[in-house]
């Protein structure tokens, strides 16, 4: 049926000519790779903005009452202590939300 020739002819490479041959192809690669890679990355840098990092930061005020003062008035007062508090907050620390 199916005959095997035992007698096929082989051309042989010696293998520190592979090796050396495989050495070069990897260089090659590794450097098509990197040129193909760093374009792409600085592109999608530049399109894409980077993750924002912000942390919560707490301030703690105390408001004392005055005398004979309404609670509208100590109301007023204290949003505008807080106000002033954020915005400090804010010009110290630009991270901070």
């Amino acid at each position: 049926m199916f005959r095997i020739d035992a007698k096929q002819s082989f051309s042989v490479i010696p293998f520190s000519i592979i090796s050396q041959v495989g050495k070069k192809i990897q260089v090659i690669h590794s450097g098509v790779w990197l040129l193909l890679a760093v374009p792409l990355w600085l592109m999608t840098e530049s399109i894409a903005p980077q993750i924002v990092q912000a942390y919560t930061a707490r301030v703690d005020l105390l408001l004392d009452r005055l005398s004979e003062e309404s609670y509208g008035t100590v109301l007023r007062r204290a949003e505008s202590t807080a106000r002033a508090a954020t915005q400090r907050s804010f010009d110290q620390d630009i991270l901070v939300t």
